[in-house]
């Protein structure tokens, strides 16, 4: 056989070789989630009954404003996971998953969640700037925000607060990093709900 022949060959055989390790070895597949309501099983309150709030806007930073989630690996660094993603906008899910919350804990079902505008008079609006909703598995996550409820009757600031939540993750899986999520956001919500009831 010509030595050109076994050249080609032998180019043939290394350009088959990627093809062949993607078949045989796989990328791992996309996991994808998102925030849950946990103060959701209370009973809520009549149409009527309990304050009339509007939820929104939350201010992300924009590290959190991706799709994957972020990983605290010291106090100056994060890590993307590729293979960790939230299912839609984390911001989004925020501003509902606290709404849900508030809700519950308020007796009230007249909630609107930014950007939907209120179809009923509302007696206050809560507004945040989250500077961090992050953590590691196994470690713990932190929710820093400041928040602000307003008066619609006077459109002044009845509360203006910084909430700084270290919530413990329950394990070393991406899902309970998750769930600490959820714990966190919950814990938010009933600070809020706390100071909206002493108003």
């Amino acid at each position: 056989m010509p030595h050109q022949t076994f050249a080609r060959i032998g180019i043939l055989v290394i350009a088959a070789l990627p093809m062949t390790a993607c078949i045989g070895g796989r990328s791992p597949s996309v996991q994808f989630y998102n925030l849950s309501a946990t103060e959701a099983g209370l009973t809520p309150g009549t149409t009527e009954s309990g304050p009339a709030i509007s939820v929104g806007p939350v201010i992300f930073p924009k590290s959190l404003r991706r799709a994957q989630l972020l990983i605290r690996t010291g106090p100056n660094s994060v890590e993307l996971d590729e293979f960790h993603r939230w299912s839609g906008s984390l911001e989004s899910d925020f501003v509902d998953v606290l709404g849900i919350n508030l809700g519950a804990l308020l007796g009230t079902q007249r909630v609107a969640m930014y950007p939907a505008e209120a179809m009923f008079p509302t007696d206050y609006r809560i507004s945040l700037d989250v500077d961090r909703f992050d953590g590691a598995p196994g470690g713990t996550l932190v929710l820093s925000a400041r928040w602000t409820v307003t008066a619609i009757e006077t459109m002044s600031a009845a509360a203006v607060r910084h909430s700084i939540i270290q919530q413990p993750v329950a394990g070393d899986t991406m899902e309970a990093l998750v769930r600490a999520h959820d714990a966190a956001l919950a814990q938010l919500s009933r600070q809020i709900a706390e100071q909206i009831r002493a108003l």
